[in-house]
């Protein structure tokens, strides 16, 4: 039997879903738009179609990806507040190697990317955070 990979079966169930709400949004004659949480702004569906672009299916399957990392110490740790101090590292390390890969696209030097990354997202994060902290 051959076993696949999460990242594999991730890729297939992604691409599958994919390809059934663009299906579905071409027989209801509408956009399909997809976003990681309830409030964030989405992305129309069909640039993600992975028979056009490979590019955008992976980008999203790795933003699901760290999103998944930033979650695992709440599953493997015994304490919420442990786990949180580890899932804020695994954030902020997740922001630099985006900032870093973002150098490419902006021009700025690679160091320089990662940092204000990790600061503009780290603050947002934090003033997320303090938010529902005094709304609960």
């Amino acid at each position: 039997m051959n076993q696949k990979t999460p990242e594999q079966a991730m890729r297939e169930v992604t691409t599958d879903m994919i390809l059934r709400a663009l299906k579905l949004a071409k027989k209801k004659g509408r956009s399909v738009f997809i976003s990681k949480t309830a409030n964030g702004k989405g992305v129309e569906i069909s640039t993600l179609d992975p028979r056009k672009s490979r590019r955008g299916l992976l980008q999203w399957g790795w933003a699901a990806t760290l999103q998944r990392r930033a979650m695992l110490p709440y599953i493997l740790l015994a304490t919420a507040s442990t786990a949180f101090a580890y899932s804020v590292g695994f954030t902020l390390l997740a922001l630099a190697v985006f900032g870093y890969i973002k150098e490419h696209w902006t021009g700025t030097s690679q160091a320089r990317s990662a940092f204000q990354t990790v600061l503009i997202g780290g603050l947002a994060a934090a003033v997320a955070f303090a938010i529902a902290r005094f709304v609960s």
